[in-house]
């Protein structure tokens, strides 16, 4: 029969309690874009995106919807312009990362990002709460 001490017991018990601990803050720092309220009229918009292309680039960030669309009620929309990096491509994903301060009215409970291709073709969207 094995015996195990209170002093191993105690140090297994604390260890499944940090391993929790750092899961809850993980999951509070989710991976992805984030908005955060900097004002009552402005949040600030932290895009973090999958590319939607192995060699995408961010050609530019803009507040609106891209043409022809209309953005959901109580948000804010944002269009990312994606393009073809320039130099060497090595063909794999990468991560596209941007920040913009957005008019944001009290009422705007999210920020909807629209990420096109070149083309205007929109490739992705995602939807991210402003905390």
């Amino acid at each position: 029969m094995l015996r195990i001490s209170f002093a191993s017991h105690a140090l297994a018990v604390a260890a499944l309690v940090a391993g929790i601990a750092v899961a809850y803050n993980a999951l509070a720092h989710h991976p992805g874009s984030h908005a955060a309220r900097i004002s009552p009229a402005q949040a600030r918009l932290d895009l973090l995106i999958l590319a939607p292309a192995p060699c995408a680039a961010i050609a530019s960030v803009r507040p609106g919807t891209p043409d022809g669309l209309t953005a959901p009620p109580r948000s804010v929309p944002v269009t990312v312009r994606t393009s073809n990096a320039a130099g060497e491509c090595a063909g794999m994903p990468n991560i596209l990362r941007e920040a913009i301060v957005l008019d944001a009215p009290e009422r705007a409970g999210h920020v909807h990002i629209y990420v096109t291709l070149a083309d205007g073709t929109v490739a992705l969207t995602q939807r991210v709460r402003i905390e």
